[in-house]
This record gives structure tokens, C-alpha cells and sequence, in this order.
């Protein structure tokens, strides 16, 4: 309004100096310079009022994270280590196999002193031998029986008698034969051999020793199929096999294997309060060896996107995270769901959107009413 009124006044003035003449429109140039300056003073003013409001907040630009994988190192293992031992006691007479040693499916690993097995096996022989005897004549008895017993020459309970005979010889035939094949099962049993393809990782008996049976004497890792064991934690712990995971063998340049998730721990370690998890190594090849340091790269096959958000710019709205975000010179508290944390920084999965200013420090001194000046934007 002060502006119109000194237009005005300008305008009318030039009027008047025309009308005066030369003397009057010097005088009047004189005032019309202080006018000038009037105006713009007046017009600095307003744009000094103008922003008096306003409060300068840093913002932070959204966008999408750049990397939504992450690594964990862990170690090589196999999937099936078996402790294998004597089924029979005896003494160790021979060992195969020392520690590294590759064995193949029925390799000799260990021998028993099979000498005591060997005359069971003998004795056992004999009982069969007997047994067949006896049932042979039991047979041949009850035939003449029934033959004298159409001629009436033998009573019947007579020709029971020797059936029952029969039936018994036989049964004490077919137990010696169970007898006999279970002392040739124990006499091999003094013969330890691997069950599977693999690589010795320990030895518990020597040359010598008398061992029962059950025993461990060797452990085998079966390098059949491999995995990878890494730690994962607390806030990793609901990873699924929807996951993506490709790893890398520190000691193999140039190395990538797909992985899969085979197990996951449900109960955290007591003391690093980590979970166990499994991962089976799709086709390692001859050149992985058990125990080396692998590093495993996981990444969510989640179609929601994850968004970055500095860990400042988060305050509580009720019992919920929010951010604030700007809308021209205007705040507006958005609610949003955290999906993990990183060092300095959260990953938000619903809330904001890629692009968004959001106000990135300071958050706890600002309400919907204050109006706001964006600066240091990143």
C-alpha cells in the first residue's frame, strides 16, 4: 500500500513539473531520487518480513538403497561327518588311514584280530553240521513210521513221537544256521570299511589296542556334498530360502558358488547371541577343501523396495518411527516401517518414496506449523 501511494505521488509530480517548468523539475528530480530509493528500502523490507517465519532445515533426499546385499564370512564343512567304530571288540591289528587320507566308498580303513571270530565261525559250522545230521534221521524215522503205520505194526502216538522229533531236529537245524550266519556277519565286522567317498579328519585308535565295540576309530567328512556355516545375527535370523546367495572362497581367485539355504538355527548362540545357518554349496568342484574361509554375499529377493533414511532424521509419532517430510515450505509427519539398521542409517520398506525431502536433522524441535526454508540438501 505504502508503495502505491508513492507511485502516485510520483506520477502526480511529473504532472506539475511540466506545468511549472525547468526550475521546478530540477527541484522535483531531487525528490524523485529519494522516492526512488523510499521504494526500494520499502521493497527489501517486505522480503525481510517475509521470510521472518520461516525456519532453515537441513533435508536428505530419498532413494532407493544402493545395495540391498550384505556379506558374512563363515567356514567350509561338510554336510555328513560320521565317527565310524568296530561293530565287534578285538584288537586293533592294522591301520589303513592317517588324518587327510581321501577314501573311497569300501576302502579298509582298520582290521581286528580275527582269530577268535574265525574259530566261532568253525565252531558254528560244526553245530550246522550236527543239526542236519539229526534232522536227516528224523526224517528217515518218521518216513518208516508211517509206512509201519498202514500195516498197523506201530501205534499212532508212536508215529506222533517221532514227528515231533522231526519237527525239532529241523528247528535246531535252522537255528544252527542263524548261528552260523551270524558269526561269518561278526567275523567280517572285524574289518572296518568307509561307508561313503571322503577325507579322514581324525583318528581315535592305534595298533594294539584292544577297543569295544562301538568304539570310534575314525571320522570320515563325506565330500559328496559341501556346505557353507556362517553366523547370521539377530536381525537376520528370519532369512529364508527366498534369499539369493552367491560365495567366494578367500583362497580361490576368482571364485563364485551358488549357495542355498539348508538350515537355520531357531535358538541363538548362548554366547555371541548369533544363529547358525547352512548353506549347501552347488557343485564345489575338486578344488574345495573343507575348512577354508568362505564369504557369502545375501540378498532378499523381496519385490519391495528398501529405501535409505539417515537414522537423524527419525522421530517417534505416538509409538511408531516417522520422518518429516517437506511439502513446498510446509512439514507433514509420515509415518514408516523400518526394515533393519545399518551403522548410521535405516532401511524403511513402506512410508516414503524415492525422491522425497525429508528433514534429516533436528526432527525433535519441529511441529506441523512451523514453515520451513530447505538447505543442505544431499
Amino acid at each position: 500500500m505504502r508503495k502505491k501511494i508513492i507511485v502516485w505521488c510520483l506520477g502526480f509530480g511529473f504532472s506539475l513539473a511540466a506545468l511549472l517548468g525547468a526550475s521546478a523539475h530540477s527541484r522535483l528530480q531531487i525528490h524523485t531520487s529519494a522516492a526512488a530509493e523510499t521504494i526500494r528500502n520499502s521493497s527489501m523490507a517486505d522480503k525481510i518480513e517475509s521470510h521472518t517465519n520461516f525456519k532453515s532445515v537441513r533435508v536428505h533426499r530419498v532413494s532407493e538403497s544402493k545395495s540391498a546385499a550384505t556379506s558374512y564370512t563363515g567356514v567350509i564343512q561338510a554336510r555328513h561327518e560320521s565317527d565310524l567304530a568296530f561293530r565287534v571288540s578285538g584288537k586293533i591289528i592294522k591301520r589303513e588311514v592317517e588324518v587327510g587320507d581321501r577314501v573311497r566308498h569300501g576302502d579298509t580303513l582298520a582290521l581286528l584280530d580275527p582269530i577268535d571270530y574265525e574259530l566261532a565261525v568253525k565252531l558254528a559250522e560244526a553245530d550246522v553240521a550236527a543239526a542236519e545230521a539229526d534232522a536227516s534221521n528224523f526224517a528217515k524215522e518218521e518216513k518208516r513210521h508211517i509206512q509201519l503205520a498202514k500195516s498197523n505194526s506201530v501205534s499212532q502216538s508212536e508215529v506222533d513221537r517221532v514227528q515231533d522229533g522231526r519237527r525239532s531236529a529241523d528247528a535246531r537245524l535252522e537255528r544252527a544256521k542263524r548261528a552260523h550266519a551270524l558269526a561269518v556277519n561278526r567275523h567280517e565286522y572285524c574289518v572296518l570299511r568307509a561307508e561313503a567317498n571322503g577325507v579322514v579328519t581324525s583318528v581315535m585308535g592305534d595298533v594294539g589296542e584292544v577297543v569295544t565295540e562301538g568304539r570310534p576309530i575314525v571320522r570320515i567328512a563325506q565330500t559328496d556334498e559341501m556346505e557353507a556355516v556362517i553366523h547370521l545375527p539377530e536381525n537376520r535370523a528370519k532369512i529364508e530360502k527366498g534369499y539369493v546367495a552367491h560365495a567366494t572362497v578367500w583362497a580361490e581367485s576368482n571364485s563364485d558358488y551358488q549357495v542355498s539355504l539348508r538350515e537355520l538355527s531357531p535358538i541363538a548362540d548362548a554366547a555371541t547371541r548369533t544363529y547358525q545357518a547352512k548353506f549347501t554349496i552347488h557343485n564345489p568342484g575338486s578344488d574345495i577343501a573343507l575348512g577354508r574361509t568362505i564369504t557369502l554375499r545375501l540378498a532378499t529377493t523381496s519385490v519391495l523396495s528398501k529405501f535409505e533414511v539417515p537414522l537423524t532424521a527419525i522421530h517417534q509419532q505416538g509409538s511408531a518411527p516417522a520422518v518429516w517430510r517437506v511439502d513446498n515450505d510446509h512439514l507433514i509427519s509420515v509415518p514408516i516401517s523400518i526394515d533393519s539398521y545399518r551403522e548410521d542409517s535405516a532401511l524403511v520398506s513402506h512410508g516414503v518414496a524415492s525422491g522425497d525431502l525429508i528433514v534429516a536433522a533436528g526432527v525433535q524441535k519441529l511441529d506441523p506449523a512451523v514453515r520451513v526454508q530447505a538447505w543442505g540438501e544431499k
